[in-house]
């Protein structure tokens, strides 16, 4: 799964430098361009309110630059220094703790999105970003599943 969304952000940068060379522009000319491309792509985020109490608490807890945000970035960035810390040839009880510690990321980052959709409810889905963290909780799901499936479906996990 790590590896999955690593090579998309690798595919997606090179793209983007591709198209960029392309139009033999210079860099203040490729910074204009970038800035009209987002102007033109920006919408207007429409999230109603909630209602319910519950909910309400729960979107206020979520949305913007609250503690919640700076506990989350910081499990990004433990998960990703976790990823970093596999090798080939590890040991048993190595990749035991890399997992379990996975498990609980994974958990973490679920209920963030649990907490997400129920305080916005269905505009949850409205931002980019939260789809494309659904999308990433949803496969790690897949990807624990697969793994805990044993030997049947693990040649789907190798990389490369």
């Amino acid at each position: 799964m790590n590896l999955f969304v690593g090579v998309i952000f690798m595919n997606f940068e090179d793209a983007q430098r591709e198209e960029k060379e392309a139009l033999f522009l210079l860099p203040d000319e490729i910074k204009w361009v970038d800035m009209i491309k987002m102007i033109l792509k920006t919408k207007p985020e429409i999230i109603k309110r909630p209602k319910n109490k519950f909910s309400v608490y729960l979107y206020e807890v979520t949305k913007g630059e609250t503690k919640f945000d700076i506990f989350i970035m910081i499990c990004i960035v433990l998960n990703m220094i976790l990823m970093a810390l596999s090798f080939e040839g590890q040991a048993e009880e190595y990749t035991k703790i890399l997992e379990g510690i996975n498990y609980f990321f994974t958990a973490v980052f679920a209920c963030e999105s649990m907490l997400k959709l129920i305080g916005s409810g269905v505009s949850y889905f409205y931002n980019a970003w939260n789809k494309f963290d659904f999308f990433v909780v949803c496969s790690s799901f897949v990807d624990i599943v697969m793994s805990e499936l044993g030997s049947s479906l693990k040649f789907l996990r190798v990389g490369p």
